[in-house]
């Protein structure tokens, strides 16, 4: 096929731009008798092929979604196969459908062809983008979607908004063009997940904020532990030392193709909400030749009524499009953080340079024309039931920074149920958030493709949203950006009902630096605006490695080993005050108040390996270092276990802290002391902390009876024992007595004499 520059001597169906890529660069083409032949047989199949009609496509996929939303049938979203890219390049120039076709002349006003006939010929470069601090609201969907059309057009590139699978090398030729969805999948939240301290006698799981609950995989209330294992929901009643109920939350009954995944859940009294995830299998899209089926992503919130714990009942399902970020519960209100993309519009990628120009224009009209339902998100109840938005229009709100297609939602509803949403919605990805009983922050960065990450970005900024929730439902209330990028959930805080503190590292978010500098900053509510109001930089030349806000202080661990402590006093938020620097013994991964003056540091310790060479120094030994900080921070007493780890760095579920008994309680895991030498069981630790001394006690968890233990030649594990040696990940304490959650098994032990008093096996699906 000709167009108006050439021919296409590479038989790709783009425009070849006389042999050489878009940016010049020539093609190596080798001229051997075997290319010749191979490229002359190659034309005659494709000439004989018969011709795709892109835009065919492209109409096929806006039915299929709505098909899908009438639920009568299940159909795939988006084009994701082999020489789509190609057929839609050909039908987009030389009519295609009515719908995208681009006419000769003048476009309609507000066309996606005049929308995009007005945009330069390369996307806007994220290096060229400066993080403004300020958002806009619009009246109705339409002027909404019409502010969206045009922005994401013009940020949109050939690989859509970021390429799913490998990266697309663009200095080499080709003749083979693929499409694909093209909508990166966003950072997730992935940082602590925790329950909390509260009761006197039966503990949830760890918390970031006092009276915030946080789901776990293990909770407890009352006389109960709930743990979800293998998508079933399992309630041991400790007082009859038995596993009294199991309900299955993992099959979606009528909704044939689809699968379900629950992750975790709340628990308040004999209600629990489980949150997890629906995967819905598609059919091929008619008229795609690929027969691609790419799936459809659900949030799914389950409400279980355990009034009655030997028989769980699920009262309510709702599945929201996306995926879960966070969940808090503030006494009887649930509040979650979702996050969706534009997983519906036919956005393609390009395989070949010679396929470049015409994919952009492809991704460039699919954006210019979209509508409300590809940027809000829907909720139902599941196959055959009527969806609604999530978010009404009027409740978005859109940084004038362009941050990615990423719809970040923020929803409340009653623990008790059923789901009836409460909602308002940001244009921006959910990086990380903090919670308290009240409000939000939510940080998230300017959006650039994967592929220019290694580019240089070194004047990167974050911006801050923060939210409140009321009585009625939550609202946005103030923006701001800082220089520098966060880490984790840990490096913000609410101060107070103006004021949020914020720890930053000046490297982009994907990096880690030991000499990137940490700064703690505050910001003030004003206006609408998050204003700078102190700045305090800390742990010069040293990333951090842990951090938390705990009440009017800011506590960080940095250098090397992570064993370098900084206590920031922000009484006084305008002036951040250095209150002190200390050296531990072991890394600063943890920080957990255990007094208003005294904080526990749970890291590990480097030292050599038995050669004694001191550069194959590592960190080998578990230690746990009271911390008091009623003045300058100064260590007090350090406990250290040699060839030891845990997890409570990586996830402090793990971590319990018994105010009652002042003991801290977690699972070890003891490591190889030598080579080829088998490390004994792991352990739990209960540390009592008794004025300035630790007083430590291993505690072994007993082997579940889960049957004969499985042979090491028998290749099929059913019927027989192949749990190995139990590990404890949880320390329960339900009505004063504590128990180890195990995985296989739940153990009452006594925590004095390590005796074990009960033990309620957790067998296997």
């Amino acid at each position: 096929m000709n167009d108006e520059t050439g021919s296409d001597p590479g038989g790709t169906g783009f425009r070849s731009g006389s042999g050489a890529q878009p940016d010049g660069v020539p093609f190596d083409r080798a001229d051997s008798h075997m290319d010749r032949a191979m490229r002359s047989g190659g034309a005659e199949l494709r000439a004989g092929a018969p011709r795709i009609d892109g835009g065919h496509v492209m109409a096929a996929q806006r039915e299929a979604r709505v098909q899908r939303w009438r639920f009568t049938s299940f159909v795939a979203v988006g084009v994701a196969a082999a020489m789509i890219a190609t057929a839609v390049g050909f039908a987009l120039r030389d009519g295609g459908s009515a719908e995208f076709a681009a006419g000769a002349g003048g476009f309609a006003p507000g066309s996606p062809e005049a929308i995009v006939d007005a945009l330069p010929a390369e996307p806007v470069d994220p290096h060229d983008v400066e993080l403004v601090a300020s958002v806009s609201t619009f009246e109705d969907c339409d002027a909404l979607v019409g502010d969206l059309r045009r922005v994401g057009a013009a940020h949109v590139g050939s690989q859509g908004f970021g390429n799913n699978g490998p990266t697309v090398d663009l200095q080499s030729g080709g003749d083979i063009s693929t499409a694909g969805t093209g909508v990166a999948p966003q950072p997730s939240f992935t940082g602590p997940d925790a329950v909390g301290t509260g009761g006197d006698e039966t503990l949830g799981t760890n918390v970031i904020v006092d009276g915030v609950d946080e789901p776990d995989t293990v909770k407890a209330s009352g006389s109960l532990i709930v743990e979800l294992h293998d998508g079933d929901l399992r309630v041991v009643d400790t007082s009859a030392g038995a596993l009294v109920g199991t309900i299955g939350l993992d099959s979606v009954e009528g909704a044939d193709g689809s699968y379900a995944y629950p992750q975790s859940f709340l628990l308040e009294g004999a209600r629990a909400v489980v949150f997890g995830g629906e995967v819905q299998a598609p059919e091929p899209v008619e008229g795609d030749p690929s027969a691609a089926r790419p799936a459809v992503e659900y949030a799914t919130v389950t409400f279980v009524d355990l009034a009655d714990p030997t028989a769980p009942v699920v009262t309510d399902r709702a599945r929201i499009e996306g995926s879960l970020v966070a969940a808090r519960r503030v006494d009887g209100a649930v509040r979650i953080v979702t996050a969706s993309t534009m997983s519906d519009l036919p956005l393609v990628l390009p395989t070949n340079p010679n396929s470049v120009p015409v994919a952009l224009e492809q991704n460039r009209l699919a954006v210019a024309g979209s509508g409300a339902d590809d940027w809000i998100p829907a909720w139902d109840r599941g196959a055959g039931t009527d969806p609604e938005p999530l978010v009404p229009c009027t409740d978005v709100v859109v940084p004038d920074t362009f941050a990615g297609v990423q719809m970040t939602s923020l929803v409340e509803f009653d623990m008790a149920g059923p789901f009836q949403p409460r909602s308002t919605g940001i244009l921006a990805p959910s990086t990380d958030i903090t919670a308290t009983a009240t409000d939000v922050v939510v940080a998230s960065h300017i959006w650039v493709d994967p592929a220019d990450r290694d580019d240089d970005f070194s004047d990167w900024s974050t911006a801050l949203h923060r939210f409140t929730f009321g009585a009625e439902s939550p609202s946005y209330v103030a923006s701001g950006e800082v220089p520098g990028s966060v880490r984790d959930d840990f490096s913000m805080g609410v101060l107070d009902d103006t004021t949020i503190g914020v720890l930053t590292v000046d490297v982009v978010p994907w990096e880690r630096s030991e000499e990137a500098e940490v700064t703690a900053r505050t910001l003030r509510t004003d206006g609408g605006v998050l204003v700078p109001l102190g700045t305090l930089p800390i742990a010069a030349g040293s990333s951090s490695t842990g951090m938390r806000f705990i009440g009017d202080r800011l506590v960080v661990s940095s250098g090397l080993a992570g064993n370098h402590v900084s206590v920031v006093d922000l009484s006084e938020p305008a002036e951040p005050v250095l209150a002190g620097e200390v050296d531990t013994e072991g890394s600063g991964a943890y920080f957990h108040p255990v007094s208003d003056e005294r904080i526990l540091v749970v890291g590990k310790a480097w030292r050599p390996d038995s050669s004694g060479d001191p550069n194959t120094s590592a960190p080998r030994d578990l230690t746990v270092t009271l911390l008091d900080v009623s003045g300058p921070p100064r260590s007090v007493t350090t406990w250290r276990l040699d060839n030891a780890d845990n997890y409570v760095g990586q996830d402090h579920h793990r971590f319990t802290w018994w105010p009652q008994r002042s003991t801290a309680a977690f699972g070890v895991r003891h490591t190889s002391p030598a080579p080829n030498q088998f490390p004994p069981p792991p352990d739990a630790a209960f540390l009592e902390v008794a004025g300035d001394v630790i007083t430590p006690r291993l505690v072994r968890p007993s082997e579940a009876d889960l049957g004969p233990s499985c042979p090491i030649t028998q290749s099929d594990r059913t019927g027989c024992d192949d749990s190995g040696q139990p590990v404890v990940d949880r320390v329960l304490v339900v009505d004063g007595t504590v128990w180890l959650h195990t995985g296989e098994s739940v153990e009452q032990v006594d925590p004095l004499t390590g005796a074990s008093l009960k033990v309620v096996a957790l067998p296997p699906r």
